[in-house]
């Protein structure tokens, strides 16, 4: 039995316990317990779907970010005379592993500031 099969055993189970603990006898039908079985792999199988979706969604923001932080600080280097790295005047699909990773990081790391900044100001 996979994970979502034993989530899905478990709220079954809670749904008989819940309704016996209000006095209701439960003995679903096994009609009954498939409806069920068949709406909640629905909607777990909706939710994974959504959330890969939003993290695919936040990893090409954070590459999106992380790129046009890469372009604007090797253009405003240039114009003010600050000489960057040979190794890094370069695009940022071209720039060593090392500064990528870096570039990433902060680019992920201001994406989740903002989103708690924005979810204290609703």
């Amino acid at each position: 039995m996979n994970n979502t099969e034993k989530q899905i055993d478990e709220i079954i189970e809670k749904v008989r316990t819940v309704e016996f603990l209000h006095g209701v006898p439960v003995s679903l039908p096994s009609e009954t317990i498939e409806l069920l079985r068949s709406g909640i792999r629905g909607a777990i199988t909706q939710t994974l779907a959504e959330e890969r979706e939003q993290l695919r969604e936040r990893v090409g923001n954070k590459w999106k970010l992380a790129k046009f932080m890469h372009d604007r600080y090797e253009k405003y280097a240039f114009i003010f005379g600050w000489d960057t790295q040979e190794k890094t005047k370069v695009p940022f699909e071209d720039l060593p592993e090392e500064n990528k990773k870096t570039m990433l990081a902060v680019a992920q790391d201001i994406l989740f500031s903002l989103q708690n900044i924005t979810k204290k100001d609703s």
